[in-house]
């Protein structure tokens, strides 16, 4: 009797301490598996359950499994609660692992850290700050094909860049801050000039606003300047009276510069302040002596950097705006301000803001003003004339006429 016991108690050991396989023998259990199942067809099911009969479990130990089969159907393991999955990044996961992502990106501090630069809740004055770095109230960027815009540390905002020309290269200005510049070459820097759309100085010191039209970048006011930019006098007539006439105005063949019916004082605004000096085609060219330009010369109405537009840079100005049919309509101030009414068509969608200063013809004459604008070219056509271009209150043309080099006409001036 006390054997047979002996023996069901070892049977009873070696059973509750043997691995167990199914579908394995015991020979080729893994080492470390109390119990291995192995199926080429089959799996193994544990226990299945919903959601009230799991949570229902008394006191589950921990590492206990099952699948619940209703709600957010799954495995689940108890780990303290009930968790889905194996412990990797089930649903009940999510909010540890924001919390462990936040620690890490250290969120307080990332979130200040961009503050000063462009945040979701930055983007509604993000719009404002363009504005003021761009400064758009004096650089009107309108539609400007090959434009470079760039920042100007010396002027602390952005301007911009007329497009080059033909054989031109971007390069650099020289000086502490230096901007874009166009020159000839890769290699040599040269002085910077200003950007389109910014002011630009004569001799005398008188401003003047800029626009680009097209590729062309022109002054927007009538010239005021008494020197050409070497520091030579031009000449002044003002003999005549209102009316003008004067054969010294007549038979010069050299540079002189008069105002509208020698108004610079009677009304205020004068005529001058309004529309500029009238000069005639000597003082266009930089003629101050016998009528000729001598080879050495280096005289220039304009500032330096700009000179008085050819025939063919008139035309290329018109051609951008439509044609000379409809050009002067873009090109004249607006109103009856200036001009008489009924200023047909004027938009000055250009920009060029054109002013109906008048003309003084050969005789010494004034004529038209408030009624057209007539600018000078440097273009000769023959000995005697040379071509300019007029607009008119009662039409929106441009028009090309070859007069008298001694007609005084307004002058503007276009980019080198």
């Amino acid at each position: 009797m006390k054997k047979t016991l002996l023996s069901a108690l070892l049977f009873c050991s070696l059973i509750a301490n043997a691995q167990v396989g199914i579908g394995v023998s015991v020979a080729n259990i893994e080492p470390s598996a109390q119990l291995e199942v192995k199926s080429t067809n089959k799996g193994l099911l544990i226990p299945r359950m919903n959601e009230a009969q799991k949570n229902a479990i008394d006191s589950p130990a921990t590492g206990l499994l099952v699948y619940q089969t209703d709600g957010t159907s799954g495995f689940y393991y108890y780990d303290g609660a009930w968790k889905q999955g194996f412990g990797s990044q089930g649903a009940t996961d999510t909010a540890s692992l924001s919390n462990r992502i936040d620690a890490k990106l250290n969120k307080t501090d990332t979130s200040a850290m961009l503050s000063k630069y462009l945040r979701k809740l930055d983007t509604a004055s993000l719009s404002y700050r363009i504005n003021t770095k761009l400064n758009s109230s004096v650089i009107d960027l309108g539609n400007q094909t090959g434009v470079i815009i760039y920042w100007d540390e010396n002027l602390n905002k952005f301007r911009t860049l007329a497009p080059g020309t033909a054989g031109q290269v971007l390069k650099m200005s020289s000086g502490t801050n230096p901007v874009p510049v166009w020159g000839t070459d890769a290699t040599t820097s040269t002085t910077g000039f200003s950007p389109c759309g910014t002011t630009i100085t004569d001799i005398d010191g008188n401003s003047y606003n800029t626009v680009l039209i097209g590729s062309q970048c022109w002054t927007k006011e009538n010239l005021r300047v008494r020197k050409y930019n070497n520091g030579t006098a031009i000449g002044f007539n003002a003999v005549g009276g209102y009316g003008g006439f004067s054969s010294t105005w007549q038979n010069s063949t050299i540079g002189l510069h008069a105002i509208y019916g020698h108004d610079s004082t009677i009304t205020t605004p004068s005529n001058l302040t309004k529309y500029g000096y009238l000069y005639n085609w000597y003082a266009v060219k930089g003629i101050s002596t016998n009528g000729n330009i001598a080879s050495t010369d280096t005289l220039n109405i304009c500032p330096a950097g700009w000179h008085v537009p050819t025939d063919a840079e008139w035309t290329t100005l018109t051609t951008n705006l439509g044609g000379g049919s409809v050009a002067g309509g873009k090109m004249k101030s607006v109103g009856t301000a200036y001009w008489n009414s009924p200023n047909t068509s004027a938009t000055n969608e250009s920009g060029f803001s054109a002013l109906p200063g008048g003309i003084r013809m050969n005789d010494g004459s004034f004529s038209d003003i408030s009624n057209s604008g007539f600018f000078w070219s440097a273009t000769e056509n023959g000995n005697s004339n040379a071509w300019y271009h007029s607009l008119s209150n009662s039409n929106a043309n441009v028009s090309r006429i070859s007069n008298n080099k001694t007609i005084g006409a307004c002058v503007r001036c276009i980019r080198d």
